[in-house]
């Protein structure tokens, strides 16, 4: 069960990247990533990474991306190729985005869609 701490650190972090992408700083700087984040919320990265880890059970750059893939499928359902949502997310290629997805989601994009 997640403390009232963990609840606040994902909610934060939540808000964190929604901003991060309705500010479109994925165009500029790319992926948002665990040292990013981190700052943002003023913790170490390390610090950081074990929260995330006791309140998710998973990585935090995999939270990160689990988030972004949750993105990506909105974008991939609304017709955008697999090209335009991995660079509308900030992904440096399609491949990069291709691999990163199926690793998240277990699927290819191509196969969501």
């Amino acid at each position: 069960m997640q403390s009232t701490g963990e609840h606040g650190l994902l909610h934060r972090l939540e808000d964190l990247l929604n901003a991060y992408y309705t500010q479109g700083k994925q165009l500029q700087d790319g992926l948002p990533t665990v040292r990013y984040c981190a700052s943002k919320l003023c913790l170490s990265p390390g610090y950081f990474g074990d929260l995330m880890r006791e309140a998710t059970g998973m990585t935090a750059i995999n939270y990160i991306h689990r988030f972004v893939i949750l993105r990506a499928n909105e974008q991939l359902r609304s017709g955008k190729s697999i090209s335009e949502t991995a660079y509308a997310l900030g992904f440096q290629n399609p491949a990069h985005f291709s691999r990163t997805y199926k690793k998240i989601a277990g699927i290819s994009p191509s196969a969501f869609r």
